[in-house]
């Protein structure tokens, strides 16, 4: 498949309100601002007709006048179209986590805790592995079948069930609008290292770490939070466009940009479980959950994370961004105009 490149143009300038709700849960992944950022940069290299699809299928929601219409800032111009219609395919990215927030007052009935990750495991040893892995009761099912239960879908089965339904146009049209905001969404979550994977340990974590929630850092929550942060957890609009700009024109290695034009999620769901096993849960992380296990009872000790795991953070989720972006375009492309792309 060949690359969707950018179009000319300035960027758009957002206002976000950040609704960040620090919970024992992998289900915030990547802040508000980080969905926007990857749903702009896609929404900027799609074709006008994918574009305007897009935007129809969008305006069917049935929250609209609530989710959209009442949340649009105040600096937005109403009268200019484009801009509306840019800042409401950022908002559809953001909408999961939005009313994931809001369960704490309410539950919205499309709000799915557990479509937002996968808990592959990642052990202390192969000792710990063996002995571990047989009692695992984790949902790593990667097919939706008839008797899967909805409401306990993992992020991969929900990619799956999100596109499947986008690309019925025989769906009804709030359902697909729904299902395209999750597939917005999604896309994102499954380049998030920690929403793919879990440490399980024998002592300190037999449940899993919940993707990084569990482990205390120093500077900051905890290692789940920390990874979420990138590029910024928060910023003036101008930061956001200037953020969404350096992004996309942070080249990838030639390994990196093939690979981004990939539309086989298990290379996705792979790529982050690699990560997570050399770059999230690296030697400097798995000694203090090491000294954790030694001493039972003891709480893992906050993590002072070291300059040079920060910087390899930072690379890792700047890459990890603009793939989810390139792919996200590719997939709609491909979703709304399948005579264009080549068989999968």
């Amino acid at each position: 498949m060949s690359a969707y490149k950018p179009r000319a143009g300035a960027w758009l300038t957002l206002l976000i309100a950040f609704a960040v709700v620090l919970s024992d849960s992998p289900a915030q992944a990547w802040y508000l601002a980080t969905h926007r950022l990857i749903a702009l940069m896609a929404y900027e290299r799609l074709s006008d007709d994918v574009r305007t699809e897009a935007v129809k299928i969008l305006r069917n929601h049935e929250s609209f006048q609530s989710d959209f219409v009442a949340a649009m800032p105040s600096s937005l111009d109403k009268n200019d179209s484009a801009a509306v219609d840019r800042w409401m395919f950022c908002q559809a990215a953001a909408w999961p986590d939005l009313i994931g927030a809001a369960r704490f007052v309410a539950r919205n009935k499309h709000d799915h805790p557990t479509w937002h990750y996968i808990n592959y495991p990642v052990f202390l040893s192969s000792d710990q592995q063996r002995r571990l892995q047989p009692g695992l009761r984790d949902n790593l099912a990667t097919r939706v079948d008839a008797a899967a239960d909805l409401a306990e879908l993992n992020v991969v089965q929900a990619l799956k069930l999100s596109r499947s339904t986008v690309e019925n146009s025989n769906a009804p049209s709030a359902v697909r609008s729904t299902a395209l905001c999750w597939l917005l969404h999604l896309v994102g979550d499954a380049h998030q290292p920690l929403h793919d994977a879990s440490l399980f340990t024998e002592k300190t974590f037999p449940n899993g770490d919940r993707g990084g929630n569990r482990i205390p850092i120093i500077k900051g929550n905890n290692l789940h939070l920390f990874w979420d942060s990138f590029p910024s957890p928060q910023g003036s609009a101008e930061d956001i466009q200037a953020q969404a700009a350096r992004l996309a024109a942070t080249p990838l290695t030639e390994a990196q940009a093939e690979a981004a034009l990939s539309l086989d999620l298990a290379q996705w769901i792979a790529e982050s479980r690699e990560i997570a096993q050399t770059a999230v849960y690296s030697d400097e992380v798995l000694r203090v959950v090491r000294a954790a296990e030694e001493a039972p009872g003891k709480p893992v000790a906050p993590i002072d994370l070291s300059g040079e795991y920060i910087k390899t953070a930072e690379r890792v989720a700047q890459m990890r961004i603009n793939q989810a972006a390139l792919r996200l375009a590719a997939l709609l492309e491909c979703s709304f105009a399948p005579k264009l792309c080549p068989q999968e």
